[in-house]
């Protein structure tokens, strides 16, 4: 599918973003945080989400775990920076269906996040690659549920 020099400049991109991760740090307030935790390779994330006043997101993340999960949840996070929700939900969905297998990888959409769709051939890696993309969606669709009490 990639050329070995595509699939090496992909491997660089990998690791680039596994060591120095963007997006990195906590939004002090954040609308919303969500926690991702991995068992399996002990991968432990939080994902601070934020909304301005023009409905754009500004996003960050904390956490440690393998080069993998580090580096897709900095480049989603990078990519889904100041998009409108529904773009990012659209955008969300497709990185996750890539990681999966259960479609090829659209460069137009996706973008870098492209860098990834090799590790479909892993499947104990999806997990890993899938940790900040399942815990920001979460954050982006959870409804808060506030309980009211009335005294009678």
């Amino acid at each position: 599918m990639f050329s070995d020099e595509i699939k090496f400049l992909y491997q660089e991109m990998i690791l680039d973003h596994g060591r120095s991760p963007r997006c990195f740090g906590e939004l002090n307030p954040a609308d919303k945080t969500m926690r991702g935790f991995n068992p399996v390779c002990g991968d432990q994330l939080t994902v601070y989400l934020k909304k301005d006043s023009s409905g754009k997101l500004k996003v960050g993340f904390t956490g440690h775990g393998c080069a993998i999960s580090i580096a897709a949840t900095s480049l989603l996070l990078e990519a889904v920076q100041n998009m409108e929700q529904k773009v990012a939900l659209k955008l969300i969905d497709e990185f996750r269906d890539m990681l999966k297998g259960s479609i090829d990888p659209d460069e137009e959409l996706l973008g870098k996040l492209v860098v990834l769709s090799g590790v479909k051939a892993y499947p104990s890696r999806i997990k890993c690659a899938t940790l900040g993309c399942h815990a920001l969606k979460l954050a982006l669709t959870e409804v808060e549920v506030k309980l009211a009490t009335t005294e009678e």
